[in-house]
C-alpha cells in the first residue's frame, strides 16, 4: 500500500540513527536531534531498571520546565511526578528546607548531595548554551517564574523582552503538552468536530 512516503523496516541498532550525511542540517538541529535520542535511551534504561527492581520511574520535571518544554517527549517524563506542579523556585525552596533539616539531623553527606543539586547550573544537556537561563535571556529562575506567572494571569499585557522570549519558548513547545494529539471521534466518524 502506498502511503505517500518511503516505508522502511529497520532492525533497531545504533545504525538506525545514521542519517543521510548529504542532507543539510544546522549544528543546532543536530544537537536537538541527538539530545532527544540520548534522553530516550536514558528512559529505556530507567524503565528497564525499574521493571527489574519492580519499581517505577520518577519524573524530576517541575512546572517551570514543563511550561518551557525543557523535557523530551517519550524521554524525560516518568510514571510519577513528585513536583510536576511546583514552580522551579518552589522546588528550590523545598530543597533548601530539606538541606537545613538534614544538617540539623547531622546527615552531612545527604545535605551536601542535595545542596550540590541546588547549586548545579540548569542545562538541557545539549550544549547549545551554558545554561537554560542563557537560552531564555533571564538572570534567574525567580525572574522566569514571574514571567510565566504573568503569562498565565495576563497573557496580553506584558511586553518585556525577557517575557517575550520566555513566551516564544513556551509557545514553541506547546506540541509537547498536547501529545499525542487525538483526532476527535466525531471528526473520524462524521467528518466534523
Amino acid at each position: 500500500m502506498d502511503l505517500g512516503f518511503p516505508f522502511q523496516q529497520l532492525s533497531h541498532t545504533m545504525d538506525t540513527f545514521i542519517i543521510d550525511p548529504l542532507k543539510k542540517e544546522s549544528e543546532f538541529e543536530k544537537k536537538i536531534r541527538m539530545g532527544n535520542i540520548k534522553a530516550r535511551m536514558r528512559m529505556i534504561y530507567l524503565y528497564n531498571l525499574a521493571q527489574y527492581n519492580k519499581g517505577m520511574v520518577l519524573s524530576t520535571d517541575n512546572f517551570t520546565e514543563y511550561l518551557l518544554g525543557f523535557w523530551t517527549l517519550h524521554g524525560d517524563v516518568g510514571d510519577y511526578g513528585m513536583f510536576q506542579n511546583l514552580w522551579k523556585t518552589e522546588v528550590y525552596g523545598l530543597s533548601k528546607y530539606l538541606v537545613n533539616q538534614l544538617e540539623l539531623e547531622d546527615k552531612q553527606a545527604e545535605a551536601f548531595a542535595l545542596g550540590a543539586c541546588i547549586d548545579a547550573t540548569p542545562t538541557d544537556g545539549l550544549g547549545i548554551t551554558n545554561s537554560d537561563l542563557d537560552q531564555l535571556g533571564a538572570s534567574s529562575y525567580a525572574e522566569v517564574d514571574q514571567c510565566l506567572l504573568k503569562m498565565v494571569r495576563f497573557p496580553t499585557t506584558v511586553k518585556e523582552e525577557v517575557y517575550l522570549k520566555i513566551k516564544k519558548r513556551h509557545d514553541a513547545s506547546d506540541f509537547k503538552r498536547n501529545n499525542p494529539y487525538n483526532i476527535p471521534r466525531n471528526l473520524i466518524i462524521y467528518g466534523r468536530a
